[in-house]
């Protein structure tokens, strides 16, 4: 909140009869200086004489214009106080208190002033009675220098400070008062070692009652401090004692703040003085008379609260008011630096004689100059209760409300309980010192009104066709009629009349339009109508102003739902919005709407043997599914039909009469069978469950039984699930004479049928295995193993219902023997097509590094390569199968997701045959036999078949043909062979030398030849004849 500074005493002297929540914050007065950083609005006070009234405004740093045969033209930082009309654009006047030039001595043809005003700060403080009262503004950095012979600059400066009585009619001065001046010509100086030269009189001050001036002198006895009386009427000024302020260390500064109040049953008010560093810096308080004009006598010490924090500043600020009107005042002490949090400051509450532990006065006005939402200040105000205080303020004016930016610290000074605008409402004034502003905050005149409505009945029977009848489209409604009647009176009389806007609500209390039981008429509309609004203008004070009646009109009986509850006509009003107005009054209701609404009821007529009405309800149903089924079966039965039986055995009426009906979300909700006489509405209460609300009667009469049906769809139901519950329950409002029939509940099973079959298939089939094998220490890549095959599993769901969670489970031929652990077909991995599944098994557990191209099984290979003498499957014997019966089985599960009609999943297990392992055995053509079976949930009902439950995938191993090697020729065949061979060709060459064919005949020879050779003629060919 900021430093705390607590309204001045004047303002919590008429609290009383001041309403604090009306402050005006839409039109306030804004006053500024002149000049920049004179610190006006350092202090306010309001002040009235005759008709006129002014603010009064402290700038201890002013300037002020010297008058005309001055020595100078102006006198610079004299301090001023400024008188402002309480108008808009209003200049401020400064009040001519101190307008003379500091007094001098001539020394050496030279004028030496010996009193020094510049930076006296008048206006430092500042107090004004109020209402033609008295007025005082202090200068106590006011410093005399006095008379000198020689040397000036020798001379002490004596921080005396002085006080100015201002006249009734602010037209300048009364009278100077300078009590720690002593001296008897106002030149002389006669201080003595440790007096009153630091004296800083009117730091502080107050006017009592009888018109006794009293000050503060924070610098007495090196800054001890001290307070005083100063009397007008006596010309004297009298001081406390030291002794009895028991002040013990120099810097306490007592007198920092001072205020009066009138504490015992005398009339005469006493004066209080504060100390924020005495005691150890917690600070202190002290009361004193004032005997005659002649001395000032301690009267108490407030006891320090139990909270006190050592810093706090307690005694910062103080004021005094009668909080509870017995006629004695009561003190508020300020602790600005009072750290809860972040020295937000605190203000303690004194009452009568003792400390009231509450943090917050009553009918206090706190300022927080560095508080509000942006630092720039706020203004608080709290309200007592006849119990006590009310904690939470009822109004905060901030800086920011004022629409000025430049605005801050609005809220170091205030003022207040004096009617500025002559509305009979006394106003507060704030000043803002370091943005050079004050500000008038005008309270808004407070009216009471009251309301009411008139009902034309407050009775409503709905079972009568005889009264309350009105026709509305074609249909018979009850209806009645309401006005709405206010009267007005002013808070402090005036003759100024109100204006009002209303509102008329029906059933407001209804979650809903829908839920609302009547409504006005709609004249031209078919649009229902719950609210009506209209104005009203009130010249008459305490007079009853009624308004022309509204029609109004309740639904149909079936539609009304609720019996039991009063039909409820809220009235609400305030003052109407009015710009005419510059500040408009405001409705006492401390802006509490409650306290300016009316409510009017009207109850339904009931058939009971009391006030009260107790049926006695009881219900019972039953449930059958569509195919003729009392169980659920999914994929069969797509309906669910709920016959319900309630009864009313008792002779009092249900208002209403309702069946609730809780059932699971996954069920559809179709409705009531028709032509029954009941309706349903359905409710959503949860994710997991929805309801239906039935209503049976409106109302539903004694010795009653009705019988309907229900409705749901069953294609929602999904899910592993094997029962579900449907409750049924009577209810009506209040109580029942036999609750325990009130509730059943329907225990209904579910079967979900589905057939599952399951396939498989081995590629290839049959494979042959190498007469040489690996062993595992000497297998590198899985290619090493053996051949490669792959096994697939065929899961199909038939229908009719979907599947979720059905179990495959596999056995693999995997090693030899429990002994001997020998793999024999070794998996390489396990993969699942079409479902979201999950195989429980480990694969490759040997780890064996992966080929990167990983072979296909070959179907060629299993088939070419086998030798003649191989044997047809038709010739496997029993005992050259291997299969979980006589080898060791790796045994899995894999858990499939979820599958509707028509819908399959593969799971495809890829593994390589340990052809080593075969090769030792030494088997021969062998099958080895994999099993694989198919469970679906224990919620899943299947046909009484089960021969596709399970499947068995057979893969044919063969060992390849071995070849019989033939025995090596003898070396004499060898030779043999050569020589015959040799000798052949040598009788062939020389037979065909014999017979010349090796022979060659030369040129010549080939020439006579030719001429020995007889030429051919052709015959002379003889004529035809």
């Amino acid at each position: 909140m900021g430093a705390v500074k607590c309204i001045l005493a004047v303002l919590l002297a008429v609290l009383h009869v001041v309403i604090c929540f009306n402050v005006d914050i839409s039109e306030p007065i804004v006053f500024r200086s002149q000049a920049k950083n004179d610190y006006f609005g350092f202090t306010v006070a309001l002040h009235s004489y005759g008709d006129d009234k002014w603010l009064l405004v402290g700038a201890p740093l002013a300037n002020q214009t010297a008058p005309f045969g001055s020595r100078f033209k102006i006198h610079e930082r004299y301090g001023g106080v400024f008188k402002c009309r309480p108008r808009k654009n209003s200049a401020c006047e400064t009040i001519p208190i101190d307008t003379t030039d500091p007094l001098y001595q001539d020394f050496n043809g030279e004028q030496i002033d010996i009193e020094e005003k510049a930076g006296q700060w008048l206006g430092a403080s500042l107090f004004s009675t109020g209402q033609n009262g008295k007025a005082v503004a202090c200068a106590p950095r006011y410093t005399f220098r006095g008379n000198f012979i020689n040397r000036p600059e020798k001379r002490p400066r004596n921080v005396i400070g002085r006080c100015f009585l201002i006249r009734d009619d602010l037209r300048g001065l009364h009278k100077r008062v300078s009590p720690c001046y002593h001296g008897s010509n106002g030149r002389e100086l006669m201080y003595g070692y440790g007096q009153d030269g630091m004296c800083q009189a009117g730091f502080s001050t107050v006017i009592t009652n009888d018109d006794t001036l009293g000050f503060g002198a924070v610098g007495v006895g090196y800054g001890k401090g001290m307070i005083g009386a100063y009397f007008d009427r006596s010309d004297s000024t009298v001081f406390a004692r030291s002794s009895d302020l028991k002040v013990g260390y120099f810097g306490d500064v007592f007198g920092y703040t001072m205020t009066a109040g009138r504490f015992k049953r005398s009339g005469k008010e006493q004066l209080i003085g504060s100390s924020p560093r005495a005691d150890d810096i917690r600070g202190r308080v002290m009361a004193f008379d004032v005997v005659g004009d002649e001395q000032i006598k301690v009267s108490f010490t407030l006891p320090l609260p139990p909270d006190n924090q050592p810093g706090s500043a307690f005694g910062f600020s103080m004021c005094a008011v009668d909080l509870n009107n017995d006629g004695l005042s009561d003190l508020l002490v300020g602790a600005p630096r009072y750290s809860y949090d972040k020295d937000e400051g605190r203000v303690y509450v004194y009452v009568n004689n003792g400390l009231v532990s509450i943090t917050i006065p009553k009918y206090v006005v706190v300022g927080a100059p560095y508080g509000g939402p942006d630092r720039r200040g706020a203004v608080y105000i709290y309200h007592g209760t006849k119990d006590g205080i009310d904690t939470k303020y009822r109004q905060r004016v901030t800086a920011s409300d004022m629409n000025d930016p430049a605005l801050k610290t609005f809220g170091y000074s205030l003022t207040g309980g004096l009617d500025m605008d002559d509305n009979s409402y006394p106003d507060v004034a704030v000043g803002a010192y370091s943005s050079d502003r004050a500000v008038l905050l005008r309270s808004r005149p407070i009216v009471d009104v009251v309301g009411k409505i008139e009902l034309s009945t407050n009775r409503i029977i709905l079972e009568s066709n005889q009264t309350n009848l009105c026709t509305l489209q074609g249909n018979q409604h009850k209806c009645l009629t309401a006005r709405v009647c206010l009267k007005y009176k002013h808070k402090v009389p005036v003759s100024q009349g109100v204006e009002l806007d209303f509102s008329l609500a029906l059933d407001q209390d209804r979650r809903t339009i829908e839920l609302r039981r009547m409504f006005f008429d709609p004249k031209n509309t078919t649009d229902k109508v719950f609210t009506k609004r209209g104005s009203a203008v009130l010249t008459k004070a305490g007079d009853w102003h009624c308004l022309p009646e509204y029609k109004i009109f309740l639904r149909l009986r079936e539609e009304i739902g609720d019996l039991l509850t009063a039909l409820t006509f809220d009235l609400q009003y305030d003052l109407k919005k009015n710009a005419i107005c510059e500040v408009c009054p405001i409705l006492n209701d401390y802006d509490d709407a409650r306290q300016r609404t009316v409510r009017a009821e009207a109850i339904f007529q009931k058939h009971c043997k009391d006030k009260v009405c107790v049926p006695d309800l009881s219900v019972s149903g039953s449930a059958s599914f569509s195919g003729g089924f009392k169980d659920l079966r999914i994929g069969i039965s797509q309906q669910m039909l709920v016959t319900i039986t309630v009864e009313n055995k008792a002779e009092d009426f249900a208002y209403p009469g309702k069946v609730l009906v809780t059932y699971p979300s996954f069920l559809g909700y179709v409705g009531v069978a028709a032509k029954q006489d009941v309706q349903c509405k359905r409710l959503i209460t949860s994710d997991d469950f929805e309801q239906a609300v039935c209503l049976v009667g409106m109302p539903f009469q004694g010795k009653t039984k009705k019988t309907f049906d229900m409705l749901f769809a069953t294609a929602g139901v999904k899910g592993n699930i094997s029962m579900f519950k449907v409750d049924l329950e009577a209810t009506s409002p209040g109580a029942d004479a036999n609750p325990s029939d009130n509730k059943v509940s329907l225990q209904l099973a579910v079967k979900f049928e589905a057939d599952l079959s399951i396939s498989g298939a081995s590629l290839p089939d049959e494979l042959v295995f190498s007469s040489k094998g690996k062993t595992s220490e000497e297998v590198r890549t899985e290619r090493d193993i053996g051949p490669l095959v792959q096994q697939t599993i065929m899961v199909r769901n038939n229908g009719p219902g979907a599947v979720d969670g059905s179990e495959v489970t596999v056995s693999l031929p995997w090693k030899k023997s429990e002994e001997d652990l020998s793999y024999l077909l070794y998996l390489l991995s396990v993969q699942v097509h079409g479902s979201a599944a999950t195989c429980d098994v480990k694969t490759n557990p040997l780890n064996i590094k992966m080929s990167n191209n990983t072979d296909k099984p070959a179907v060629l290979e299993s088939t070419s390569r086998v030798g003649a003498n191989k044997r047809t499957r038709k010739e496997v014997k029993k005992g050259d199968q291997l299969s979980c019966d006589n080898v060791k089985c790796l045994l899995f599960t894999c858990r499939l997701g979820k599958l509707e009609q028509g819908e399959g999943a593969e799971i495809i297990m890829t593994s390589r045959l340990w052809q080593d392992t075969l090769v030792k055995a030494g088997f021969g053509s062998v099958d080895l036999i994999t099993k694989a079976a198919i469970s679906p949930p224990p919620s899943i009902t299947e046909p009484p078949n089960d021969n596709n439950n399970q499947v068995l995938l057979s893969i044919r191993a063969n060992p390849k043909e071995s070849q019989t090697p033939s025995e090596p020729t003898p070396t004499w065949i060898i030779i043999v062979s050569v020589l015959a061979g040799l000798i052949l060709l040598g009788l062939l060459v020389f037979g065909l030398y014999k017979a010349g064919f090796f022979k060659r005949k030369r040129p010549e020879e080939m020439a006579n030849d030719e001429e020995n050779t007889t030429k051919y003629e052709p015959a002379a060919q003889e004529p035809e004849a």
